[in-house]
């Protein structure tokens, strides 16, 4: 029985070793990879992720399998750290469009392609550098749950942000340093494609300013940890709190300044406001006050006259002879 176990597991060994050496695999490719999202926008696409397999060489067999599969990356894309095989496919046009980004998070295998089934490219050939279209795209967090720190262009300010990117999907608005970032589209403006970014806070809008203002700070559901801060209104001051990653409220800020300057002063608007209304309304309570109690003392004034009256002159005061007709 264990002679014929051992012959199995040979065999099933055996078998996945002929498919490994069925494939060739880039061996200048470094492990430590991820794919970057603009791959995604110009052609590659994801062809599996299979949860099951959690080891590289059994995610390079599911790939050499595959004819339509250029790349295996094996790593943890959600935040429960098991690790995940995903095969991708890299082929559009017959260029290779899957470009490789650091990460400490996953590791890719790359196929080695046919002359005959690839023509050559460059990083410039997939985003040309004088396109600036993907600077005014909003920021994307994407699908998946990891929590990485990434910089996206703001159009409305022409300022580069920071935002939690998941680590799959989103657009080409993502860049891995604020210098980056500013690299590639520090000037570029609005004028070409409108900002589809959530409107500004108007500072006359309380609704806005429950949201942006006077919230509670929120960690939201994530397990990252990342400094932020948020306005405290009893205080009128920014303090900081720990970001889990995703979701939270509007009342989230990168920086103490930029929280400031926000939030400092438009509370002391709404309080203004607040006060001006109450008192308003008090003054309207005081003047129907007023017109009830003179009305009241008119008629107690009334009451009295009657009273000094002698009786038959209160009869004929409260029922006036009436005027013979004839």
């Amino acid at each position: 029985m264990a002679q014929v176990c051992f012959t199995a597991s040979l065999v099933g060994f055996l078998c996945c070793l002929s498919v490994l050496n069925a494939c060739k695999w880039d061996p200048d490719t470094e492990l430590e990879q991820g794919l970057d999202i603009s791959s995604l926008d110009n052609g590659a696409a994801y062809l599996a992720h299979l949860p099951e397999i959690t080891d590289a060489e059994r995610c390079q067999s599911a790939c050499c399998e595959r004819d339509d599969c250029q790349l295996a990356v094996i790593g943890t894309p959600a935040d429960d750290g098991r690790p995940e095989c995903i095969l991708v496919s890299c082929m559009k046009d017959g260029k290779d469009v899957c470009v490789l980004t650091q990460s400490t998070q996953f590791k890719v295998y790359r196929k080695i392609l046919d002359s005959a089934d690839q023509e050559p490219q460059n990083e410039a050939e997939v985003r040309s550098v004088s396109s600036t279209d993907h600077c005014r795209l909003p920021s994307v967090v994407g699908i998946c749950r990891a929590a990485f720190p990434r910089f996206y262009y703001d159009v409305t300010d022409q300022t580069c942000k920071q935002f939690i990117y998941g680590g799959c999907g989103g657009n080409d608005n993502n860049f891995n340093s604020q210098e980056e970032c500013e690299a590639s589209c520090s000037g570029v403006t609005v004028k070409v494609i409108p900002s589809t970014k959530k409107d500004p806070v108007v500072p006359n809008s309380s609704k806005s300013f429950e949201e942006t203002c006077a919230a509670p700070f929120d960690s939201g559901p994530c397990r990252a940890a990342f400094q932020m801060f948020y306005f405290e209104s009893s205080t009128q001051s920014c303090k900081s709190f720990i970001y889990g990653g995703c979701k939270g409220n509007r009342n989230r800020y990168s920086s103490e300044e930029e929280c400031m300057a926000a939030c400092s002063g438009k509370n002391s608007f709404f309080l203004v406001a607040t006060l001006a209304i109450m008192s308003a309304l008090l003054l309207v309570g005081l003047i129907l006050i007023a017109v009830r109690r003179n009305r009241n003392r008119r008629l107690l004034i009334l009451d009295d006259k009657e009273e000094l009256l002698p009786a038959e002159e209160q009869v004929s005061y409260e029922k006036p002879p009436k005027e013979d007709s004839c």
